[in-house]
């Protein structure tokens, strides 16, 4: 997180992107997701994730943000997890890692891609998208 939020400020100096006013600031999934129950839940074999592009534009909308993460290796992994491993709240999801089966890793780039570049379908169990 601090990688995309260098990158984030960074634009913000130059210019190249207006910072987030107060009530953006108040409606980032951040704030949100203090509220969904899962903060309760957290354990260490559990991750973080997004149901979907949707949710992992909230959290991550700066594009500046997203090149700073890929030009440091990060990237979308997206998994299939079995729904009893899976908490699920209002813009995010917890997994469990270990019940988890890798279905396919892109360039943390396309969290702000203009068009969904990763779309998907449950085929049993539940898809999450991690970064």
């Amino acid at each position: 997180m601090d990688i995309y939020m260098a990158g984030v400020l960074q634009a913000e100096s130059r210019g190249e992107e207006a910072p987030m006013d107060e009530d953006q600031m108040q409606a980032h999934p951040g704030i949100a997701s203090r509220y969904d129950g899962l903060g309760a839940q957290i354990r260490p074999d559990l991750r973080f994730g997004c149901a979907g592009l949707t949710d992992l534009r909230r959290w991550f909308p700066s594009p500046a943000g997203c090149r700073a993460m890929t030009t440091f290796g990060a990237v979308i992994s997206t998994y299939e997890v079995p729904d009893a491993c899976v908490l699920i709240g209002r813009y995010r999801v917890l997994f469990s890692h270990q019940a988890a089966r890798l279905i396919n890793t892109k360039s943390a780039l396309i969290t702000n891609m203009a068009t969904p570049a990763l779309e998907w379908a449950p085929t049993g169990g539940v898809h999450v998208a991690r970064v």
